[in-house]
């Protein structure tokens, strides 16, 4: 066996011991192959190794659609090798370019996503509990670059790891060049990808411009480097990351599915790289049950900013239709289309009973103003001439009259709660709440904390949009009661 076969080898080994690859229970390992030389190196590697590692192996191959019958010809390659060597092969044809929109995920990004779903497919069609990619040390530093350019965290600089659940990379500590000795070695024929030739793709121009630039002029070793950094990284983020983990758990009021509950105070005593970390758990956590796109640096600065500095009602929206609210003493996280009926921020303001008592039974003449500081709000309620002009023709959103006499103690202000209805201004009947935010096209964030005016449990005015229709001030009364939103 030449030396590079052995180095090959020795590298898959090392991987699979240090990292667990094939641990207890795995029985099945399925070798993703697109045809490319490092795949082929992958699949005629381990058909010498899966007996040392007591699994059995099969072959999954992705069609994404792209690159027309070229594509076509990689998929009738892959199967060759396959039988060739007597394993069970599972492929998919999909048409990516089709799924590309406006606004959407790049073309790069698309394929990624769609071979992370077909990994899982694979892996239940073929009964495999694992999934080897080809991804090499050479991948690894050009990821590295491209995302410290793009202003990575310390976990996206620590770029793949050996292992991330199902998937496996047995040849992640082996460079490139290492891959193509063993493939002219073995006279191993492989499919060449024209797009990876294509400059207008920023990993290509990392791999024929920036790497080699690095190489000639900075480190001959530059990639080794890189890589050696990665695992550093990937050691001091796991670390930061478990006690995140820790954290996240002491702060957590409560945790359910699509939603959780965080103490203000708990989070805010943490260190940056605490806060940022668990906030970014929180996330994950809380988009399980939704497509999970992923955080960028500003949507993580812009919750540890909520945390810190955002008063009541301060809201961050995440991808993937995750919401942040921050309440009085906690922040809550959200997914849901129906922001209402997955719980409620529980926020609610009592009202000076006896001054209000006062005002509405005409004991007192000044204005009453209330301050709801967990809400954020400051009313004020007064009793006014019933001028028709400024009642029924009322254009300001921020003032709402009633009729006094149907206004009765006790009053309070509060945020919605699953199952609230009310009857908006000028209908018969009654509407849900949530369904009045939808025709009036509320955005999500707002409506788990739009501060409701509450009277004996009855909604009478959804502060700044809509009075209930049978609290209105009536055409022949005399005085109205006058409510005002100052801030």
């Amino acid at each position: 066996m030449t030396q590079s076969g052995q180095d090959i080898l020795d590298i898959i080994r090392r991987a699979a011991s240090e990292h667990a690859l094939f641990a207890p229970g795995v029985s099945r390992v399925a070798l993703a192959v697109s045809g490319g030389a490092d795949s082929v190196c992958l699949l005629h590697a381990m058909t010498r190794l899966g007996g040392e590692f007591g699994v059995c192996l099969c072959v999954a191959h992705l069609n994404h659609g792209v690159r027309g019958a070229d594509a076509d010809a990689d998929q009738e390659f892959v199967r060759g090798l396959a039988a060739a060597n007597g394993l069970e092969f599972f492929t998919e044809t999909v048409d990516v370019p089709s799924m590309l929109a406006p606004g959407g995920p790049s073309l790069e990004q698309a394929c990624r996503e769609q071979r992370m779903a077909f990994y899982d497919r694979a892996l239940e069609a073929l009964g495999a509990q694992r999934i080897a990619t080809a991804h090499t040390l050479s991948d690894q530093a050009e990821t590295m670059l491209l995302r410290l350019l793009r202003g990575a965290s310390l976990r996206g600089l620590a770029a793949m790891a050996f292992r991330s659940g199902n998937i496996v990379r047995p040849l992640l500590a082996a460079p490139r060049t290492l891959v193509r000795e063993y493939m002219s070695a073995n006279g191993l024929e492989f499919r060449e990808d024209a797009t990876n030739a294509d400059e207008r793709h920023d990993r290509n121009r990392v791999r024929h411009t920036l790497m080699p630039l690095l190489e000639k002029e900075f480190n001959p070793r530059a990639g080794h480097s890189l890589f050696a950094l990665s695992q550093l990284l990937r050691a001091d983020s796991d670390y930061l990351e478990q006690e995140a983990a820790r954290a996240l758990g002491e702060a957590a009021a409560s945790r359910a599915p699509g939603e959780m509950h965080l103490h203000l105070s708990k989070l805010a005593a943490l260190p940056d790289a605490l806060l940022r970390r668990a906030l970014v758990l929180a996330y994950y956590e809380t988009a399980a049950a939704s497509p999970a796109p992923g955080l960028r640096q500003q949507h993580v600065m812009d919750l540890a900013h909520a945390v810190k500095h955002g008063g009541t009602g301060h809201t961050v929206e995440l991808p993937g239709g995750v919401t942040a609210v921050r309440g009085y003493e906690q922040i809550v996280f959200a997914s849901s289309r129906d922001t209402l009926e997955t719980g409620s921020l529980d926020l609610e303001c009592a009202l000076d009973q006896a001054r209000l008592a006062e005002l509405l039974n005409g004991e007192g003449a000044d204005p009453v103003v209330q301050h709801c500081a967990p809400l954020g709000v400051t009313l004020e309620f007064s009793i006014v001439s019933a001028d028709r002009a400024a009642i029924f023709g009322n254009p300001d959103p921020d003032t709402a009259y009633f009729d006094a006499h149907s206004v009765k103690e006790p009053l309070s202000v509060r945020t919605p709660v699953a199952g609230d209805r009310f009857r908006p201004l000028g209908m018969a009947s009654d509407k849900k709440l949530q369904d009045f935010f939808v025709d009036e096209k509320t955005p999500r964030a707002q409506r788990r904390n739009a501060p409701l005016l509450v009277c004996g449990g009855q909604i009478i005015w959804i502060i700044g949009k809509r009075i209930d229709d049978r609290f209105k001030a009536g055409r022949d009364a005399r005085t109205a009661l006058r409510v005002r939103l100052l801030k």
